[in-house]
């Protein structure tokens, strides 16, 4: 189990292309120059909920500076991430953390035993209506195959697939539930889609994550026009914008 949290925070960036690095703190939350997190590890820590090491050398803030040498300051975890263009025209990512109360190593994760017989329980949610109704119009149109691969998985119950929301529902991104803010996708390619791990251009190209490296155009069909301005939210968020979610994706229908 991961120790308490306190409200101590700081934010850290990392540019592209790789190698090349800013801070978007004060110089007192630098880690050591040989960093052990290599560059999106920041973020995979953060999918996963993992915590990291930071280290503070001198020269910084005396408050929170050693001063000399570095210091060891325990763990963070990594609350959130986002990206924006930089001044020199790299790609920067940025990343929120806070620190941890215990300085202990966390113990590798054993496998929870589980319940043979799980109980029920009632439950009152919040959450944004969708409308099934447009989800399944999308995937009919496109013979529930994926935009991006042309898959369409079989299944005992009969081809499967997933539509994905471009500009997500609910706070912060109030995304409209109509057709032209829904992709028809396969589950591998939602995922991506909604972690950042690919984007659309504004003429239907398929992009992956990082290299900007064309993967091939997306598929359409007639009749099922985009959003071009949800699609160019989408690239801000993990492309060139100022503040993506923590990959706060659209969730599986």
């Amino acid at each position: 189990m991961h120790a308490p949290r306190t409200t101590r925070r700081f934010r850290r960036s990392e540019s592209r292309p790789e190698g090349r690095r800013s801070w978007s703190g004060p110089r007192e939350f630098q880690p050591a120059r040989q960093s052990k997190v290599p560059p999106g590890g920041y973020r995979k820590s953060c999918v996963e909920g993992l915590p990291v090491r930071v280290v503070r050398g001198a020269g910084g803030d005396p408050k929170y500076s050693p001063a000399v040498g570095f210091r060891y300051d325990g763990l963070f975890r990594v609350e959130d991430f986002w990206s924006k263009l930089g001044k020199s025209g790299h790609l920067v990512w940025r990343y929120r953390l806070e620190q941890l109360s215990e300085e202990t190593e966390p113990e590798p994760p054993a496998l929870p035993p589980g319940t043979q017989r799980p109980g029920r329980v009632h439950t009152t949610i919040q959450r944004v209506v969708r409308s099934t109704d447009v989800i399944q119009a999308v995937k009919t149109m496109h013979g529930h195959r994926c935009q991006v691969c042309g898959e369409a998985l079989l299944t005992p119950a009969g081809e499967y697939a997933e539509g994905a929301h471009i500009r997500p529902l609910g706070r912060p991104h109030n995304g409209p539930d109509v057709p032209s803010n829904v992709l028809c996708l396969c589950p591998n390619h939602h995922v991506l889609f909604d972690r950042g791990g690919i984007s659309v251009s504004g003429d239907l190209r398929v992009l992956k994550a990082g290299n900007g490296r064309d993967i091939g155009r997306l598929r359409t069909v007639a009749g099922h026009a985009l959003d071009r301005d949800a699609l160019a939210h989408h690239r801000e968020r993990f492309g060139s914008g100022s503040r993506p979610g923590a990959g706060a994706g659209s969730g599986r229908r």
